[in-house]
């Protein structure tokens, strides 16, 4: 299915003056990371209005908060930065997929995975940094279909392009996180991934675990987890799961 132009698509909701703001990211502390906030969202199109599918503009909104404990091969050049993209969730599916986001990666075993994704968000990259501070926050209005839609999509076609992307409707999704470094000769070279059930609700704060290829857990050189956190919500303007009133109390300082 071609997505209709007419309709919103996702974007990043971060500050210009987070730079600025955050000098020291490496040592920042999550109670002085701002909380997303929801006001700088742009409001609805008037296409949105004219169907009754698509009346309650639904978004998912997510805050990429920071990782941990990620090894590095070279960490004076190094930089981290994360893809997101939302993918259609299909009860009793597989939650970890066999799936990357195409950033141009030439090192990675490509038969590892049955396609890769356009990525639908990709954060600033930090620099020299195990733990890197990002602090960006993204609004998601449109989701890729199923894995398996897209399975047999990438039959013609491994890269699986944005056109295929679909308005939010209030289904079930995943939200897929990659995890990239900047600085190789070989491009952009992928770290790890993880993947997260997303469900209309209350916002919430999670600590989500990277993981290899293989779907074993990323370890960095003492045998810690690297972990990624994010805040996160799903809903609309007229769903009373979560209000603006919740929205806000959960995602703005």
């Amino acid at each position: 299915m071609v997505v209709d132009s007419s309709f919103d698509r996702s974007g990043d909701l971060s500050e210009d003056s987070n730079d600025d703001i955050l000098q020291d990211q490496n040592t920042l502390m999550l109670s002085q990371v701002p909380k997303l906030d929801l006001n700088r969202i742009n409001k609805q199109s008037s296409a949105l209005h004219t169907s009754s599918i698509q009346n309650e503009s639904w978004r998912v909104y997510v805050q990429l908060i920071d990782a941990e404990n990620i090894a590095s091969k070279d960490s004076f050049f190094s930089g981290l930065f994360c893809c997101a993209s939302l993918i259609l969730w299909n009860e009793g599916s597989e939650l970890d997929l066999p799936i990357q986001h195409n950033v141009g990666d030439v090192s990675i075993n490509k038969s590892l995975f049955s396609f890769e994704l356009e990525p639908q968000q990709r954060s600033k990259p930090i620099f020299r940094s195990s733990s890197p501070v990002w602090n960006q926050g993204f609004v998601f209005a449109d989701t890729y279909p199923s894995f398996k839609v897209m399975q047999a999509t990438a039959r013609a076609n491994r890269i699986i392009k944005d056109n295929l992307r679909i308005p939010i409707d209030g289904n079930d999704l995943v939200l897929f996180l990659t995890l990239h470094d900047v600085a190789s000769d070989k491009g952009e070279v992928f770290i790890g991934k993880t993947f997260l059930s997303v469900r209309v609700g209350q916002p919430q704060e999670l600590t989500l675990t990277v993981k290899k290829p293989s779907g074993e857990p990323l370890m960095n050189d003492k045998s810690i987890k690297s972990n990624i956190r994010v805040r996160i919500a799903y809903g609309s303007s007229q769903h009373g799961k979560l209000s603006l009133s919740e929205a806000h109390k959960n995602f703005v300082a």
